[in-house]
C-alpha cells in the first residue's frame, strides 16, 4: 500500500486515491504542488508505458505546475518551498516542473502542445 511523509496539504488517504489513479494514466498535469506530497504519489503510481517490439520501457510524465511561493505562506519558517520540493520528488526521471502562477496556467494549457490524460488541481483531478 502506497504512502509518503513530505509535508502537504492533503490527507493519506488522497495521496493513495491519486497513486492509484495515476497507475492508470499515460500523463498527468498537476496545477499546485506545494512541497511535492500528491506529486510523489502521482509520479509512483504513473503508468510505466511498454513498447513490447522493442522491449523499451518509459515511465508517464508528470507536469508538475506552481509558482512555489504562494506556499511559503502557509510555512513561515521554510519560504523556499521550491527547494524542498526538488529535494522530495526532483529525483524522479519522469517529472517535467513548469513554475506558473495558478491563474497564468491557462495559458500554457491553450497553448501547450501537451496532452495529458488527467488533470489535478491542488488535489482535485479531472480526467480527459
Amino acid at each position: 500500500m502506497y504512502c509518503n511523509n513530505i509535508a502537504g496539504l492533503i490527507n493519506n488517504n488522497e495521496v493513495k486515491w491519486l497513486y492509484e489513479i495515476a497507475k492508470k494514466m499515460n500523463s498527468i498535469i498537476e496545477i499546485g504542488s506545494y512541497k511535492g506530497k500528491s506529486t510523489h504519489a502521482l509520479l509512483s503510481g504513473i503508468e510505466r508505458l511498454v513498447n513490447p517490439a522493442v522491449g523499451v520501457k518509459k515511465e508517464g510524465l508528470v507536469y508538475a505546475i506552481d509558482d512555489f511561493l504562494d506556499g511559503a505562506l502557509l510555512d513561515q519558517e521554510n519560504n523556499n518551498i521550491y527547494e524542498e520540493f526538488i529535494k522530495n520528488v526532483g529525483y524522479f526521471p519522469n517529472l517535467r516542473t513548469l513554475r506558473f502562477k495558478s491563474n497564468e496556467v491557462y495559458k500554457f494549457l491553450v497553448y501547450s502542445t501537451i496532452g495529458s490524460s488527467c488533470i489535478t488541481f491542488s488535489g482535485t483531478s479531472y480526467y480527459i
